[in-house]
């Protein structure tokens, strides 16, 4: 997998995965939460597999 798809990939079911737990949360349903944090793990599991270079802030200097 190339790198920069592996990133969008990586973040695009991150947001999707908080997407599903926020209406989960808001509509207190089981099946949204646990869908959206299949999505999160499974994004995680990517970004380990592919050994990908992905920062959620930058670093202050």
């Amino acid at each position: 997998m190339k790198e920069k798809l592996g990133v969008v990939i990586f973040y695009a079911l991150c947001i999707f995965g908080i997407i599903l737990e926020l209406v989960g949360l808001l509509n207190i349903d089981v099946m949204f939460l646990i869908v959206g944090a299949a999505f999160f793990i499974s994004a995680l599991l990517i970004k380990s597999e592919f050994k990908l270079y992905v920062t959620f802030w930058k670093k202050v200097e």
